[in-house]
Parts: structure tokens; sequence; C-alpha cells
């Protein structure tokens, strides 16, 4: 008896991405003269999963049958090339065993997730306000974030590093401040935003932001000193792997060096990253971790060394370690720029070298191009990425390409391009776009093409505040040109969104759904998603809740998944005497397990603040983790004073002497201005300005209480010299009046009756503590004066 076999076929290269179900078809044939058992093992990379795949298969002699193994690509699988083995074994003689490769190119997909670390606290005019933000790689493969950080209206902000590179699942925090400036006015409403945008996909960012109101703080509340001062950070955090992690990070402006920052993180392997910057005239310079990064491949480590000239809005970057060595160059001007980057990584096995340019034609449209050439050791190649903008009334349309060839390290052969319109000054605001990209997979010689459209849309059906209402949808084919047909995919989504807010009540309701399809095989899967959120802000008192449901049919059957989260922020609380704390309790709840997170943040007069977070997660694993952070100033003083300070009172001068006696009762909640800058008295009178440069200022009051005057003229002018502390007191006096009516009494009662007129031109003697002066009535017999308390007499 013979007993052998061969797997005569299976299914050419694939393309899938995260997630996704993507099958290969196995043939096995039986080439004995008897009927035999196979069992049939399929080797999968590491996390991979396989659906239909029986675990023997009984096949006639001379007969054949076909398996269909259904691939389960995990959400977290890398870009790549993967390779899946199907091995078959007779039973009835185990020696006689063959087996045969399919290969699955799991797609590169660009995503990441920007969440506040430590959310700035409420700005005050002429203080420093830090927080830090942290940037997650949620994609499969490495990729380079550009930050933005911007105020409005437009005030000083800087964030430590403009550009990063991840690994995916790596994450980084990212300190930044906003220096507000002395002469901003109490009440300003303002916000603090960053745009962070993907390297390999400028079309994905992200937006956070954030809005409050300015206030002059409380006298005891104003920090501040006449010194340098250096604002400084220290962060500990410790998670369930007992693994302790501490930062530090310094920043400021000191004399005779510039701004100057520096941060450290260390953590049990010992110093994990270090850095530190420095800005002078117009200069810059950097020194510590940071990445080098093209349109494609990148590098990072330490040192890096970058220099910046703000004049003409030129920098560069130096990159040496052990493995991976490169320089970048930029320069732009308000119309166009250009750069270069020339790196390579030994432990990878590439380099590359690349340049871009740019020119913007006065906001009417922008291109860009960019030319891109790598090697290693299996080939090299030169790919191109261009890029048009065209902005009109209410109108912007975008068109791209790109070009990878053969043998690109580390990228698959494609060509692609896209198209994109947004009407944003159209009745009902809708953008969309078409892309197409047709990538090589396969061999040499046994290449062939899969082709991939799309199609999206978004429509803004109403936009208002109190509700706003969109749409989206999208639709994509892929198809390869091979015979017989490998890939013949397609899906399409559909998804709403509706909210609105009332105060102080905002609602939002989401709700999609998603339908994939294999026309070769016939396996589809499909799923359908709805959030619902509500927030309730009270000012000192914010809530939310957040559910989200989705149900997915796979060929596995049907899975639920559920979430649920609530918060609950109690702002500006009176902890312990002038300590003022915002704390916040979150829980979320889904299918897995349950988090419950608290936070902490408060400050402490006059300028350190703190931020304290811990969550615990509760499933079939229990983790925790706990972070304290610390804000405070540190002072050079031996750089001697730079500045002076200005104080004093606002008294009621109950005995008009002009002087601020142990009886006299302090002025509250009056408002003063030096030059612009502002104060507000407490209970005892007392007004306190921030620090100010030497030179010379106007100060006064804004808007005086009723019932009280001037004791003094004002505004009046002060000059500030280094070092000194000027004490001014401003005197009230209180005021009263004294009213009346002078009439033509008809009816001898002593009383104005109706129709009795009153009688102008009328002269009225008032006179008591000390004085005595004369008026005349108006037209209709009014008189009337204002007075110091006391007795007087009408005449």
């Amino acid at each position: 008896m013979e007993y052998f076999f061969s797997e005569a076929m299976r299914t050419p290269e694939k393309l899938a991405y995260p997630g996704q179900i993507v099958t290969h078809v196995f043939t096995i044939a039986n080439q004995g003269t008897n009927s035999d058992v196979y069992s049939l093992d399929v080797a999968l990379p590491e996390g991979w999963s396989v659906l239909g795949v029986p675990a023997s298969l009984s096949v006639a002699a001379g007969g054949q049958e076909i398996v269909f193994a259904n691939l389960s690509v995990p959400a977290t699988a890398g870009a790549g090339l993967y390779q899946v083995v199907m091995r078959a074994s007779s039973t009835s003689a185990p020696s006689v065993t063959a087996e045969v490769a399919a290969r699955v190119q799991v797609q590169a997909v660009t995503d990441f997730d920007l969440v506040w670390e430590q959310l700035p606290a409420r700005a005050r005019p002429g203080v420093r306000v830090d927080g830090s933000i942290r940037v997650t790689n949620l994609g499969n493969t490495p990729d380079t974030y550009r930050i933005e950080l911007s105020t409005r209206p437009q005030w000083e902000a800087r964030i430590i590093e403009q550009e990063i590179r991840l690994l995916p699942g790596e994450g980084r925090i990212l300190d930044f401040y906003v220096l507000v400036p002395k002469f901003a006015a109490a009440g300003t409403r303002y916000s603090v935003n960053i745009i962070v945008e993907s390297a390999r996909d400028p079309s994905l960012s992200h937006l956070l932001s954030t809005t409050n109101t300015l206030g002059p703080p409380r006298p005891e509340m104003v920090g501040g000193t006449l010194f340098p001062e250096w604002e400084m950070r220290c962060r500990f955090s410790i998670d369930e792997d007992r693994d302790p992690k501490f930062t530090f990070t310094g920043s400021g402006d000191i004399p005779l060096f510039g701004d100057l920052y520096a941060s450290l993180a260390m953590g049990m392997s010992g110093v994990e990253r270090a850095h530190a910057r420095l800005f002078k005239d117009g200069w810059g310079v950097y020194l510590g971790s940071g990445s080098i990064a093209g349109a494609f491949l990148g590098i990072s480590g330490w040192p890096l060394f970058a220099f910046g000239l703000d004049q003409i809005n030129a920098g560069a970057r130096v990159l040496f370690t052990e493995s991976a060595k490169g320089f970048s160059a930029d320069w732009g001007s308000q119309a166009c720029g250009f750069g270069v980057i020339n790196i390579s990584d030994l432990s990878e096995g590439f380099s590359v070298q690349e340049g871009w340019w740019s020119y913007d034609f006065d906001g009417l449209s922008y291109v860009k191009g960019l030319l891109s050439q790598a090697e290693d050791q299996t080939g090299s190649g030169t790919a191109f990425k261009g890029s048009a903008t065209l902005s009109l009334d209410g109108l912007a349309l975008s068109v791209s390409y790109i070009e990878v060839p053969p043998g690109y390290p580390k990228e698959s052969q494609r060509t692609g391009c896209s198209i994109s319109a947004d009407c944003a000054g159209c009745p009902f605001p809708i953008s969309g776009g078409w892309s197409y990209k047709k990538s090589v997979a396969g061999i040499a010689p046994n290449t062939f093409a899969i082709v991939e459209q799309g199609v999206n849309v978004t429509a803004s059906l109403l936009s208002r505040d109190m509700l706003s209402m969109s749409l989206s949808g999208s639709v994509r084919v892929t198809k390869s040109n091979d015979s017989p047909v490998s890939t013949n995919d397609y899906s399409y989504s559909l998804s709403e969104s509706v909210g609105g807010t009332v105060a102080p009540f905002s609602w939002h309701i989401n709700g999609g759904l998603t339908h994939t399809g294999n026309r070769v095989t016939g396996v589809t899967t499909s799923s359908q998603n709805v959030g619902v959120m509500g927030k309730l802000n009270l000012d000192s008192i914010q809530a939310g809740i957040d559910f989200s449901l989705k149900r997915e049919a796979t060929i596995a059957g049907i899975t639920d998944e559920w979430d649920l989260s609530c918060s609950l922020r109690l702002a500006d609380l009176l902890f312990f005497p002038e300590v003022r704390v915002t704390p916040e309790v979150t829980l979320s709840v889904d299918e897995a397990g349950s988090m419950l997170g608290l936070s902490l943040a408060g400050t402490i007069p006059p300028d350190a603040s703190f931020m304290w977070t811990s969550e615990l997660s509760l499933g079939e694993e229990c983790t925790f983790s706990i972070a304290l952070s610390v804000n405070f100033s540190g002072i050079f003083p031996f750089c001697g004073p730079i500045k002076g300070r200005v104080s004093g009172h606002v008294f009621i001068d109950a005995n008009g002497n002009g002087l601020r006696d142990a009886a006299d009762l302090g002025m509250e909640n009056v408002l003063l201005l030096i030059d612009g800058r502002e104060a507000m008295t407490n209970s005892d009178g007392l007004f306190v300005f921030r620090p100010l440069m030497p030179g010379r200022y106007k100060l006064g009051i804004d808007d005086l209480p009723m019932g009280v005057r001037l004791g003094v003229p004002l505004p009046i002018y002060v000059s500030i010299r280094a070092g000194e502390e000027i004490q001014v007191e401003i005197p009230l006096s209180p005021q009263s009046w004294i009213t009346g009516f002078v009439f033509n009494d008809a009816n001898h009662n002593g009383e104005r009756n109706a129709g009795e007129a009153g009688v102008g031109g009328v002269a009225v003697r008032i006179s008591g503590e000390g004085m005595q002066q004369t008026l005349r009535t108006n037209n209709v017999g009014q008189f009337g004066m204002q007075l110091s308390p006391g007795q007087y007499s009408v005449v």
C-alpha cells in the first residue's frame, strides 16, 4: 500500500490589516492508492489564531480536498510579512508528511492617542502655568509625530519637543508651559491648544484644548520673587511591577545664561532619558534623546544635538549613537521652505537620504514635494511623495501622490494617490475624498498587483451650540489581478453623530455599522456600535457619563463588548488654609473588569502646585499605578534682584487725616491697575502686584464702590527699581448725599401733592461739620449735594 500525498496548491500572498480575518485556501491531494485520513496542523505567528481548519481530513485515493483557513490577524500585529505553515500528516503512515507556507502582508496602520497627563491649572496674569500631554503610538509601525502648541490670545508658549518618534505601543510624556502676559486683563477668556500630527499620514491629527478665564489672584496668593526664578517639577510614579520612575524638569529665563530647560528621567535601570535646551537672543541649542525621521524611516536615540536660529527660521539636528547616525537641516520663510535628511541604522541595516521642499502661494495654494532614496542589504529604491492644496472662499481642495519602488527597505512596492475636498462654506458643510493604492505582492517572478480603492464622505447637517448633527460613510474595495483571483474584498461603513449643549448640560450620541466581505471565500463580518455621552458643568462641579456598546458577528459567532464610565470633578475646594484642591473620581466598567481612578490637583500659595493620580484595575489581572508631581519655583539669589514690587492698602480714612490708623477699616474687592496689570484687595484692603521689571508705571483704581470717594488724586506714577518694594497707601473718604425738592405748597399741608409744581432758582444753604455752601434748585425744583457723613442743616 502507498500512503502519500501532496499539498498541491495554496492561495497567493494576501494583504490584511490588524484585526481583520483573511482566508487562505489549501488543497490537500492524496496521490496514494488508498484512502487515508490526514491530521492537520497550522503553525501561526505569535498571537494569531485560525478558524475553519479541522483536526483531521479524510481524502479518497487520487482525490483532493479543500481547506479554508480563516486567519485572525491580531489587532496588535506589526506591519510586515508573516508566514503561515499548513502541515498534514498521514495517520496510516505517520512518517508521511508535507507542508506548505502561505504569506500574509500586514499593512501599516497609523493611529495614536493624545491625552492630558497634567491639565494646566487656571492661569493668572503674569503667571506661568505648566502642563503635560501623553502621546501613544496605537499603530503597528514606528511613526514620527509633530507637535504644535498655541494659545488664544497669542501668548508665549513652548513644548519641550516639537517632534518625537515612537515605536508601536510606545508612549511619551511631553511637558509644556504657557506664560500669561502681566498686562492680560482679568476675566479674559483663553484657550490652550495642542495639535499632534502623524508624519507618516499627515491627514491624521488629534487636538487637545482647554479653556478658562483669567482672574486677579487674592493678595495672599500673589507669588513671584524679585530674583530670577527657575520653574521646577518633580514627578514620581510606581505600578504593580514595583518599577518606580522619577522625573525632574526645570525651565526658566536666568540672566547671563538665557532661557534654560533641563529634564532627567530615571528608573531602576538608571537614567532613561535626559535632555537640555537653551534659548538666548534668537538662537537655541538642544542636547538629549530624540529622533530624526523621514517620510518612511527614522532613527532615534541619544545623544541628539540640535541648533536653531529664529532670525532666519533655520535649524539642524545631529544624532550619533553606536548603531544609528544621521543629520537633518531645514530652513523656511513665510512663503517657502526646504530640508534634507541623511540617516543610517546599522542594527536595522538601512540608510536614507531625503530632501523636501514646500511653497505657499500667499495662502491661496500650498505645494510640497519629497524625494527619499533608501537602501539595505536586499536592495535600494527612490520614493516620491507630493501634495498640493488649493484654498478658495469656503472651499479647500487637496491632492496627493506617492510612489514606492521595489527595493525600498521595510516598505511594500506601491503607487497611490488621493483627492479630497472640504466645503466649509456650504449651507451644509461637507467633506469627502477618493483614494487609490496599487500594491505589488508575491515573489518574483510570480508577482501580481492588488488594487485598493476607497471613497469617504462626511456631512454636517446642523452646526449649532444647542444641536449639531453629522453623517459619514465610506466604501472600500480591494481586488487582485492574479488568476484565479486570490483577493476580492469589500467593506462599507456608515456612522452618525448627534450632540448639543443646553447650559449647563452637554450631550452626544453616536452610532455606526461596518460590514466587510470576502467574495473569494464568502466569509463576512459585521459590527454595530452605539455610544452615549453626557456632561454637567456647574463651574465648581463637573460630572460626566459615557456608555458604549458594540456587537460583532464573525465566522466564530456573535460577541458583545460594552463600556461604562462615570466621572465627578469638584473644582477649587478649600482643603487647608489657602490650599485649594480639585479632586476628580473616574469609574470605568466593561465586560473584562473595572477601573477606578482618583486624581487630586491643588495649589499651594504662593507659587507651588501638585497633582496626585492613582488607578486601580480589577479583572483577570489586577493592576495599579500611582503618580505624584509637584511644581515649584527655584530662586537664584546669586544673580541679584532683577525686579521690584508694588503693594499697599486701600482703606476708609474715618478721621480724614490721610493716614492708615489702627481703627481704619480696609476696603475689600477694589480692583487696582498698574499699566494694565491687575490686583484685587482682600478684606484688610491689602493689594499686591506681582514683581515688575524696573521702570515708571501708572497706578490707579478701576472703579470705586458706592458711598466712598478718593482721598488722594489718582492715578499716580511710581518708579520701580530692582530690589525695591514700594508701599502705596490709598485713603478713601465715606460719602453721603443730601437731596431735596422745593415746591409750591398750594394747600398748605406741608406735603407735596399731585399738581404741585417745583420751583426753580431757589437758593438753598447747607451748613455743618465745618462747612457752608449755597446752591440753587434746578428748573423742576430739585437740589442735591455730596457730603461726608455728619450733621447738617438745610435752609
